[in-house]
């Protein structure tokens, strides 16, 4: 909610704000919001406009301890919630603000990808059942998410998984720049997260987003401590909105105009906040302009894995129960799904292959090493101009050790009826195109059961690209492969061996 007023001063215009976190129920699709708490403590601050005090009837303010309410019933989702805003606050970003549309967004796309038959192809997860992509269902009916001036220009990106479980799934982002670049995004400030039952234990669909003018700001209890937010999305400073802000202040009541005198420089976290026990309002400004954010602190709160245990409290031993055997599945991940901040989504998964003999090494124990057939230690100094195939149980990578860039699209390694085309490495989120492999550098492949990123070898200077196979379909494994360039033969690999060098043309 949003109203405007002159300053009569160098502001310009004044927003206020209201900002209510996100009580949702991610099974049921149904999302509702929290109501505000009173003006009461404010009142007593006697028109303080830089630091307002608690209340200092210590018996009172006991009463009056603020309870806090969880952004979600669902504890999956809460708990991929405090994952998220960790991996910000480390980043030096500010924590992300539930927000009801983003999250009945990517519950409405986790509920369509699980009523298909089958996992949708690369980036096809993100495709809606009317062909959409994020930002273009953002944007439609019933949602109707703000934009910066122009329908294609929404602050919109879309993650997804599947697997056991959040830190599956975070284990997995890390290591995956595409994902990285979308959660560790200045422009993102809300978020939304749906992490409904599969097979292979969750699908998690994560969709972040930013409006104009709305500034969440989150306190953290356990520290004391207040995070702002600020708009950085690309298109705002193409756009009427608050841009980059750089003060702020606390105010007496949501009406007052802020003081030109209190003023403190904007960071991401503030410390040693008073700890209130009823809204509080926070004024940013990027010089210009003032939005004022309304801040329940019983409500708008900073989650992370330190504090998770004050919103599962609340919810009681059935909460707390099923937190208990969501944490006890530990079925690994089918597929990887990912999103590029404001551009359509993709997914760099490969296409399954034809079926072949189960591999029977089991993926909870530490990776067997393959013995060379010479020295354990291989310079990475490429010796002869060769593709080098490294692979054990668990993964199969491809090292250019030739002198120059190699093109890869002409081979494809075949084991019986099954077959793998080293043009399937050439995914959107390739960093190299499979036609022009750097020196030195290298492709992997293994199962997206694998409970996490697995290392590269020594001997690859950059990996530049990682598809998935299911885990019954690592031929490498089972037996000998062949190479082939084209329809020619060039070598045929042992599945003993461990490597096997392949004369590049």
């Amino acid at each position: 909610m949003h109203s405007r007023r002159s300053l009569g001063r160098r502001m310009g215009v004044y927003l206020l704000v209201g900002i209510f976190l996100i009580s949702a129920s991610v099974e049921a699709g149904l999302v509702s919001a929290l109501g505000q708490g009173s003006e009461s403590m404010l009142a007593q601050l006697q028109g303080s406009t830089r630091t307002p005090t608690p209340n200092e009837d210590q018996s009172e303010q006991t009463d009056t301890a603020p309870r806090f309410t969880a952004a979600y019933d669902d504890p999956d989702v809460m708990a991929m919630l405090t994952e998220l805003n960790s991996w910000r606050i480390e980043m030096g970003l500010w924590p992300l603000h539930p927000n009801e549309t983003l999250t009945e967004l990517a519950v409405q796309q986790a509920e369509y990808v699980l009523s298909l038959p089958s996992i949708p192809f690369g980036g096809e997860i993100h495709i809606g059942a009317s062909g959409e992509y994020p930002g273009q269902r953002a944007v439609a009916e019933p949602y109707l998410w703000p934009t910066y001036g122009r329908q294609d220009r929404v602050a919109i990106g879309e993650i997804a998984y599947i697997g056991a479980n959040e830190q599956v799934a975070i284990g997995y982002w890390r290591g995956s720049s595409i994902h990285n670049s979308t959660i560790s995004s200045t422009g993102y400030r809300e978020v939304g997260i749906a992490a409904l039952p599969h097979p292979y234990g969750h699908i998690y669909i994560v969709v972040f987003g930013s409006r104009p003018d709305v500034l969440p700001v989150l306190v953290e209890p356990l520290e004391g401590q207040m995070y702002l937010s600020t708009e950085r999305y690309r298109y705002s400073d193409n756009h009427e909105v608050m841009h980059d802000v750089v003060e702020y202040q606390i105010l007496p009541a949501a009406e007052a105009e802020p003081d030109a005198d209190a003023w403190e420089p904007w960071s991401v976290r503030v410390d040693d906040v008073p700890t209130f026990t009823e809204e509080f309002y926070v004024a940013l400004t990027d010089g210009e302009r003032v939005v004022v954010t309304t801040v329940d602190p019983s409500v708008d709160v900073a989650w992370l894995p330190e504090n998770l245990d004050l919103a599962s409290a609340e919810e009681g031993s059935d909460a707390e129960a099923t937190a208990t055997a969501a944490a006890q599945i530990t079925v690994t991940p089918s597929v990887t799904p990912t999103r590029d901040p404001d551009l359509p989504t993709a997914l760099p998964t490969l296409t399954p292959l034809p079926s072949a003999t189960p591999s029977p090494t089991a993926t909870s124990t530490p990776p067997p090493t393959a013995t060379p057939s010479s020295t354990p230690t291989i310079s990475p100094t490429p010796q002869v101009d060769a593709l080098l195939i490294i692979y054990n149980s668990r993964s199969l990578a491809i090292v250019n050790r030739t002198s120059a860039n190699i093109d890869l699209t002409p081979y494809r390694l075949v084991a019986g009826d099954q077959q793998l085309p080293l043009t399937d490495w050439d995914t959107e989120f390739a960093t190299a195109p499979m036609s022009d492999l750097p020196a030195g550098d290298c492709v992997q492949v293994w199962s997206w059961r694998e409970p996490g990123v697995l290392s590269q070898p020594d001997e690859c200077r950059y990996r530049r690209s990682v598809i998935f196979i299911n885990p019954d379909q690592r031929f490498w494994a089972a037996g000998d492969f062949e190479v082939y360039r084209n329809q020619e033969l060039i070598t045929v690999c042992s599945a003993e061996a461990g490597r096997c060098e392949v004369i590049a043309d």
